[in-house]
């Protein structure tokens, strides 16, 4: 299993490595490699992926799942003087945050959930993709602020009461799912897709979408149909392309 995790102590003092339990329950008892950065009272890790540091070593960054422009970004910014130490899509992602600062995410086409610490600027931020394919999870108390691809990563910490949220539970009884970002699990929430958790060092934090489906009817085009029916396909067969393998072949059933 693949996956990111990070949480914030109150202080330097009571940083209790529970980084540690909570990518070990991400790994599911598999020989996965976690890799793990520590920069004062915060931590973060993933599994399976290694984190990216910039040449500054001033921005720290993972992600679980898969970019889709990958090459479109790498090249553009190569051509804003970016260069790059290994293939690693997270070095990429680094270097995005790097130059269009929290704007980077409307750069990004896949399905991914993004966690960036920025100790310069003093914020961690949390993206997630426009459809919400990965999932990404948040716990923030007085004392601590806890993230993870997985809600049982988050209790791994043992810091979270583990009481149910009857609202989420009923809704999942009626629904088939839990909806909006409730989760089993009181004070505990989803980031919602397609949107920026912004987490600053002073415990304040900001929620904002950067993506919404609805904004596409917003206004009404005044394309002919024929016209509309032709940039249909050209969408749909760029989508296609843009996720095809380009490193093994394909084929069709």
């Amino acid at each position: 299993m693949k996956g990111i995790a990070g949480i914030v102590y109150p202080d330097v003092f009571q940083v209790d490595h529970l980084i540690f339990p909570m990518l070990d329950v991400l790994k599911s008892g598999s020989d996965t490699d976690r890799d793990i950065h520590t920069y004062n009272n915060i931590q973060i890790g993933t599994v399976d992926k290694k984190l990216a540091v910039n040449e500054k070593k001033t921005i720290i960054g993972g992600f679980d799942g898969t970019i889709y422009n990958l090459t479109a970004l790498h090249q553009e910014l190569e051509k804003n003087g970016y260069r790059f130490i290994t293939d690693d899509p997270t070095e990429v992602l680094v270097h995005a945050y790097e130059l269009w600062g929290a704007k980077f995410v409307d750069k990004i086409e896949g399905d991914f959930a993004i966690m960036i610490l920025d100790p310069l600027k003093e914020r961690i931020l949390l993206a997630r993709d426009r459809i919400g394919k990965k999932p990404l999870y948040w716990y923030h108390n007085n004392n601590h602020f806890i993230f993870g691809s997985q809600l049982k990563s988050l209790l791994a910490t043992g810091l979270i009461p583990q009481a149910p949220a009857p609202d989420a539970i009923s809704s999942y009884f009626y629904f088939g799912y839990t909806p909006q970002d409730l989760t089993p699990i009181q004070n505990v929430s989803k980031l919602l897709p397609g949107h920026l958790l912004q987490y600053n060092f002073n415990q304040s934090k900001t929620i904002e979408p950067y993506w919404s489906y609805s904004s596409y009817f917003e206004n009404l085009s005044l394309k002919h149909p024929n016209t509309l029916s032709k940039l249909l396909a050209t969408k749909l067969g760029d989508a296609v392309k843009g996720q095809m393998p380009s490193n093994r072949e394909i084929g069709c059933f």
